[in-house]
Order: structure tokens, then C-alpha cells, then sequence
């Protein structure tokens, strides 16, 4: 397993807002990877993080 963090904060905060997406995916259960092996995502930025249109956008145009 790879290191989470080669520095981490002497006040014990930790929210430094860096994930290892990596690490996190080998961790995952067999099953897990499976499941989510058949599955695509589609970055449409025709929408805000609230899900409404983003102006002077079409929706569903983006990638």
C-alpha cells in the first residue's frame, strides 16, 4: 500500500483536500471494482455543481 501523506499537520487537522484516487480504487473490495468496471461517466459542463443550467451553455453539449 502507498503512503496516505509524506507531511501531515503538526495540529492534527488533516484537511489539506488531496485524495490518492489511486490508493483509494486498489483498496476497494473485488466486487466493488467489479461493479463499477461497467460504468462510464460523461462531464457535462452545461451544468452547475447545483445540477441547473450553467448560463450562456447547452446543456448536454459538453464534454
Amino acid at each position: 500500500m502507498r503512503p496516505l501523506a509524506r507531511e501531515l499537520p503538526l495540529d492534527g487537522s488533516g484537511d489539506t483536500w488531496f485524495l490518492d484516487l489511486v490508493g483509494t480504487y486498489e483498496a476497494l473490495p473485488f466486487g466493488l471494482k467489479s461493479t463499477i468496471a461497467r460504468h462510464r461517466i460523461f462531464h457535462d459542463t452545461g451544468y452547475t455543481s447545483a445540477g441547473t443550467v450553467r448560463t450562456n451553455t447547452t446543456a448536454g453539449g459538453a464534454q
